[in-house]
């Protein structure tokens, strides 16, 4: 069985991306779904991304209702909302991966797996280690607990709006209104505290050598074929390396952005660009700014630019940087995510989790050494950081940027000071 929904994104005139849930039987957008996304979602400018995700989180919850023979509509219309075992059989659902649900939802109703509404029985160190059933937790727990928010919302949203049809005050008013609050009161302890986020760190010197060796055309290592291929993600690398810019503004980038003359490179963001024919859209998330680059990448942009885009015929119906090497279409993500998975692969287990966000985390471990190296005081690294990130002055994201040049700072501080101890100690004895 497939899918009874599917998230499908419409480009409306003027350019603007908006994902929709689907049904499969009917072809038509879900009707809550679609009026929660654009009264409360879409309005806040959130990016076609995060909007996909909101989608995906009702997905579940509408395939949970589906495998646990829950008429949702019927519920929210007699106020018998969900009740407690049922939200924590959501809890447990919602760390499932979608196509887990969908294939529940092929079985008879008699034969599904009660997991879902029956918990497992883990041991409590297990409980405490926050490690379930490898079966129960196949999705990060960050990403369940954003569905849990999400469908708390959309849940809300969509009672709210029936109970504003009773009349204010009536016993059948007060009454849906207790139950309303209880449901979400129950689902919001459903969801887990934030854990802090991924301790991806930038790379080491060494290995930040080996993948400028490796990216050289002219290298054995060179995990590519063909001359445009190999110098296009030769400077997709050196932009991500040396300027620490997002995927999503690399790919955005087009050749008019790139001014030669004065050595500079303009971030601009551009949502729902009609001139974009990607359907996924990449997007700046952060502010728009002007970066400075050197005559080296400068030059390797040139040269890509001049001698090797140029020869692709599809390339002149755009203005995008970067190409495919078939017919000259902008750049996806998933060619991104191939370039780095195809570097992986080529270097072993060198890189690790190599990917276009570590270069950008190993753009501000470089940062970091240069500023101290200067001297320069800490109030204006910061602000220096923020503005070539794009980040808000006072934003304090750079501490999720630098863990590994912090680390590597403590740990050498933390030497220091034990051999000043046994130092100290020797002399005592003495």
């Amino acid at each position: 069985m497939s899918c009874p929904f599917r998230i499908k994104t419409v480009i409306v005139g003027t350019g603007e991306r908006l994902p929709m849930l689907i049904e499969r039987a009917t072809g038509l957008p879900k009707f809550d779904a679609t009026v929660y996304i654009l009264s409360m979602v879409r309005g806040r400018n959130l990016a076609t991304n995060t909007i996909t995700h909101h989608l995906a989180a009702i997905e579940s919850l509408l395939l949970f209702c589906e495998i646990e023979g829950i008429d949702l509509d019927e519920r929210i219309k007699t106020g018998r909302l969900l009740t407690l075992e049922e939200i924590a059989a959501l809890s447990r659902a919602v760390r499932r991966p979608i196509d887990q649900l969908v294939a529940l939802c092929s079985k008879p109703i008699e034969t599904r797996d009660k997991s879902l509404v029956q918990a497992k029985i883990i041991s409590l160190e297990k409980f405490r280690q926050g490690n379930p059933s490898q079966f129960e937790a196949a999705v990060h727990q960050a990403t369940g607990a954003n569905r849990l928010r999400v469908i708390r919302s959309f849940l809300g949203f969509i009672s709210l709006r029936h109970q504003a049809k009773l009349t204010n005050p009536s016993e059948a008013y007060l009454c849906y209104d207790e139950a309303r609050r209880i449901m979400l009161d129950v689902i919001a302890g459903h969801i887990p505290p934030s854990k802090n986020k991924s301790q991806r760190e930038g790379m080491s010197d060494e290995h930040r050598a080996k993948l400028e060796s490796m990216i050289s055309p002219e290298s054995q290592e060179n995990p590519w074929f063909g001359d445009h291929v190999r110098r296009r993600n030769r400077l997709i690398v050196r932009f991500l390396l040396d300027l620490g810019i997002r995927r999503g503004e690399l790919l955005a980038l087009r050749v008019e952005d790139i001014k030669l003359q004065t050595l500079r490179l303009e971030i601009l963001r551009r949502p729902d660009d009609p001139r974009d024919p990607r359907v996924k859209q990449p997007t700046a998330k952060t502010q728009a700014r002007i970066l400075p680059i050197s005559t080296s990448l400068a030059e390797l942009a040139q040269d890509y630019i001049l001698n090797f885009r140029a020869t692709l015929r599809g390339a002149k119906r755009h203005g995008f940087l970067f190409v495919d090497s078939d017919h000259g279409r902008p750049l996806s993500e998933s060619a991104i995510n191939k370039l780095f998975r195809e570097l992986r692969e080529a270097a072993g287990d060198a890189f690790g989790d190599l990917s276009a966000h570590v270069l950008r985390h190993s753009w501000n471990d470089h940062f970091s050494q240069i500023m101290e190296k200067r001297k320069v005081p800490a109030s204006d690294e910061e602000k220096q950081r923020s503005y070539l990130m794009g980040w808000r002055d006072g934003s304090g994201r750079a501490a999720t940027y630098t863990k590994r040049y912090t680390r590597k700072r403590a740990e050498e501080a933390s030497l220091a000071m034990q051999s000043e101890i046994m130092q100290g100690t020797k002399s005592d004895d003495n």
